[in-house]
């Protein structure tokens, strides 16, 4: 077991991080970079599963794996959460759903919580996408900070944020993010694209989470008009760092559980493409998560129990919209936990 202690001057009590790694399997970033990636946590790195025991003895925030063996993921998450209730599975696949899901006998979006797609560049290191969407993943879980889309753009991101108080901001919101495409220099085909992952999670805000809280009568998705009260009001968040396009909506109920969030992207995993969806009978927030996630590269959802919901998508410019089928894509679902007294 190689075991990487935090350099002097890191606060003595901190979250532990493991990171095992299996042969054959989709490449675990090198021990340096799982150090930085890591930066506020102790890191144990191992490829032994018997140092492999004595780490998840530890109690880990989190478990960093790329095993695709269902019941060593189950025997890790287990093990992890016997100590710590609150620790978490990321696995790190580089392969598409369809694939890894058999590995999995189907079982991934109940062994874990977050799901980073691997992509490697022509040089053999992993790419922009995996590095920061990795980053982002572990210091959301060490620093229990989970809100906001800066967490996956570089420092100096352009970043917007309108507030939605009522059904009459939808049109102004859904041109102002084509808007906002293109005048970052970006092709109309993917201003239509976040437009409609747009217009599906204002949809939700409005209409969909509000009434999920009793909040107002009005039907899900109905279409008729609702000015939303002080303290239910939402916001929309767009940004872009030259590489990834971030479009995010936030709302004050933090209503959406882990097993409905996996439950229609698992829906979605399952469907061949995006215009599958369409004609389903599904209804409210679950035929508008399924249409996001697969407008985007990866869909992220952080949740603070009966205060915040934020849903993500995240785009990967570099990638053409059209090989969205063809990629792995990261999914995630974050919980915030209670800390203090």
């Amino acid at each position: 077991m190689q075991s990487i202690i935090p350099p002097t001057g890191q606060p003595k009590f901190q979250p532990t991080i493991v990171a095992y790694s299996e042969a054959g399997r989709a490449p675990l970033p090198e021990c340096d970079s799982l150090v930085n990636l890591c930066d506020g946590a102790n890191l144990i790195a191992t490829a032994d599963p018997i140092a492999l025991d004595a780490a998840l003895a530890q109690g880990p925030r989190a478990v960093l794996t790329n095993s695709l063996n269902p019941e060593t993921l189950a025997q890790i998450r287990d093990g992890a959460r016997k100590v710590n209730p609150d620790s978490v599975m990321i696995l790190l696949v580089d392969k598409v759903h369809a694939e890894y899901s058999k590995a999995l006998a189907g079982k991934e979006l109940e062994l874990v919580d977050h799901i980073v797609a691997v992509r490697m560049e022509a040089d053999g290191d992993t790419s922009n996408w995996t590095n920061t969407d990795l980053r982002a993943t572990l210091q959301k879980l060490i620093r229990n900070d989970l809100f906001g889309v800066e967490k996956y753009l570089r420092t100096g991101a352009r970043i917007l944020s309108f507030p939605v108080s009522s059904s009459k901001d939808r049109d102004p919101l859904h041109n102002e993010t084509a808007n906002f495409v293109t005048s970052c220099g970006l092709s109309q085909s993917l201003a239509l694209t976040a437009k409609q992952i747009v217009q599906e999670m204002l949809l939700n805000a409005i209409y969909d989470a509000p009434n999920a809280a009793g909040h107002h009568q009005v039907k899900e998705r109905s279409g008729h008009p609702v000015d939303l009260a002080p303290e239910d009001r939402s916001r929309l968040q767009l940004g872009f760092d030259g590489d990834i396009l971030a479009i995010s909506v936030w709302d004050p109920f933090g209503l959406f559980k882990r097993d409905t969030f996996f439950n229609y992207a698992r829906k979605a995993l399952f469907r061949s493409n995006s215009e599958d969806i369409i004609d389903t009978k599904i209804e409210g927030a679950g035929l508008g998560l399924m249409t996001v996630y697969l407008k985007s590269h990866g869909l992220v959802c952080n949740v603070n129990p009966g205060q915040a919901t934020e849903v993500i998508a995240l785009i990967d410019t570099g990638t053409k919209v059209r090989d969205f089928e063809k990629i792995p894509r990261s999914i995630h679902y974050f919980k915030a936990i209670k800390t203090g007294a």
